[in-house]
């Protein structure tokens, strides 16, 4: 009957922890983008500009809507 040595069990979770690297490492590969976008020439999402602060928040409208990224989609 084999033994089961307990470096085995150790080195499976070393090949999980590889794996799972790569594939992440693979996903942001596939996600980024050699060229940048402009953000002026970008398109505003149907989401971008409908925020009003509430009795809680901290800055005005304007403030707030001077933050944006460009997303995967192009939009802001």
């Amino acid at each position: 009957m084999p033994s089961h040595a307990p470096w085995r069990a150790r080195a499976s979770c070393d090949e999980l922890t590889d794996l799972l690297l790569v594939l992440g490492l693979a996903a942001a590969a596939a996600c980024s983008s050699d060229s940048s976008m402009d953000p002026a020439n970008a398109t505003p999402s149907i989401a971008f500009g409908i925020w009003t602060p509430g009795s809680t928040d901290t800055c005005t409208k304007e403030q707030h809507d001077a933050y944006a990224v460009v997303g995967p989609d192009g939009e802001l």
